[in-house]
């Protein structure tokens, strides 16, 4: 089971959630990728993928840190967070395919991404898709009220 498909690049970042929160993820989500292949009002089917998982913040921290509302402790809660597969995460984020397809030509890519995500940030532009946020939100919500380990902090 690989928990972290992630690439050096992210061991220096400050906005990841922690090695402890990320399985904490990895266990309420079932170590399967919960993006929706079918959903309805009150019930959806996750792809069920359990290879190449990452963890997602479903408002992004560089976006939220910007946020008036959010504080430190809503961007790494565990309502803010919803394990992927590889390929949704990258339907959500798909600068990173470019990042990921560039990395052998440009060691800088995943660099460049960043600094690009910085300035529409700036622009207040979403740089990512943000078309499931509130489905994500409703999942990680629902799963939480049916997983009793503590959040860790």
């Amino acid at each position: 089971m690989n928990y972290n498909v992630e690439h050096p690049i992210f061991n220096n970042i400050e906005f990841v959630f922690s090695p402890k929160q990320k399985g904490w993820f990895h266990q309420r989500d079932n170590n399967e990728c919960q993006f929706p292949v079918f959903h309805s009002d009150d019930a959806y089917t996750p792809c069920g993928n359990d290879n190449r998982l990452q963890v997602h913040h479903i408002s992004p921290q560089r976006w939220s840190k910007d946020v008036p509302h959010w504080n430190s402790g809503q961007i790494d809660s565990k309502d803010n967070g919803i394990v992927l597969c590889e390929e949704h995460h990258q339907l959500v984020h798909e600068d990173m395919h470019e990042a990921h397809a560039n990395y052998k030509r440009n060691k800088k890519s995943y660099e460049v991404i960043f600094q690009r995500r910085d300035r529409e940030v700036k622009q207040k532009q979403k740089y990512w898709n943000p078309r499931w946020d509130e489905l994500f939100k409703r999942i990680a919500i629902a799963r939480n009220k049916t997983f009793d380990e503590l959040f860790p902090r």
